[in-house]
Parts: C-alpha cells; structure tokens; sequence
C-alpha cells in the first residue's frame, strides 16, 4: 500500500477548483455568470447612466448618478463575493485537517483519505467519476458535487505513476 502525506494550500485549492469547473457545467455556467457576465453588464449600465447624468443637465449628483453608483458596486462586489465564496469553502474544508498534514493510502483495489484524529473515508477505484491532473495537484471527483486534492509535492514520480496506473483503469481522466 503507498502512502502519501501532504497539506492541501489554498492554491492547490484553487486549482482543484479550475478543474471543477471543467467537470461540472454547472459550476462553470455560475463562474461566468458570476465574475464576467453580470459584473460586466453591470459596468457598462453604470458607464451608460453616469454619461447620461452629465448630458441631461450637467449635475453631478442626480437620480442617473446614483444609479450609476450602484451599479459599479454591485459590478465589482459579485466577483469579490464569488472569491470569498471560494475562500470560505476551502476555509470549511480546512476546519477538520486544522493545518494537520492528512494523508490518503492507496492499492490496487481502494484509495482511503484520513485526516489524523479525525475523518477517514475510503472509496473503491471505480467510486471516482472523473480525474484531472495539472502540474500542481490532482483531483478525483465523486460525482459532480465533491472531490479529492492531493498535492503533486506528496509524492514521488514513482508513486504517481502507480497512481495513474490504478486511476486510469477506472475513473475517466478530463
């Protein structure tokens, strides 16, 4: 059985999170929405009614004005929102590990992720819907809604390669 050790970092948080966004469309459509679409929208209605304020009759502090000023708020606030959003969820997952370093085992048969003094779960192989890998971590998705960082610090190219071996017979890589 291999073993590795590690703590997950908000930026391999970060990018487990990307690699959500790739599995779950759902999640991709919300990130969108969230910090491109509606901000953007919201900046060029505030552009729109602060020149329309100064052409109607050149006071600065009109109704238009204070529209303006609402949406540059809201435009800049919902990606804000979004990346605290983020950093909460890693927050919540970080209260159980505690900056602990927590480790996962893993054969041929199951993978099991154990927080010491805490949580342990183990899944079979084939529990896990998709994988991704970057340069900096790798991330086993159950379903949809939840997944696994593991760090490409915690281990050796040796026991990365047993790893792959064991995910790429049963879970789908993105």
């Amino acid at each position: 059985m291999r073993r590795a050790e590690y703590v997950v970092s908000y930026e391999d948080f970060l990018e487990a999170m990307k690699a959500y966004r790739r599995v779950s469309k759902r999640a991709l459509i919300g990130y969108y929405i969230c910090v491109w679409l509606w901000p953007a929208l919201l900046l060029v209605c505030g552009v729109l009614c602060f020149c329309s304020q100064m052409q109607q009759d050149g006071s600065l502090f009109g109704g238009l004005f204070w529209l303006a000023v609402v949406c540059f708020g809201l435009g800049f606030a919902l990606p804000a929102r979004y990346r605290m959003g983020i950093r909460r969820a890693f927050n919540q997952r970080n209260v159980l590990v505690k900056n602990n370093p927590m480790f996962s085992e893993f054969d041929r048969s199951k993978i099991r992720f154990v927080v010491p003094g805490g949580a342990e779960i183990s899944y079979p192989w084939d529990a896990f819907t998709d994988y991704f890998e970057s340069d900096k971590v790798a991330v086993l998705f159950v379903k949809d809604a939840a997944f696994h960082t593991i760090p490409k610090r915690a281990m050796d190219e040796a026991g990365w390669s047993e790893f792959r071996g064991f995910v790429n017979s049963h879970a789908r890589s993105v």
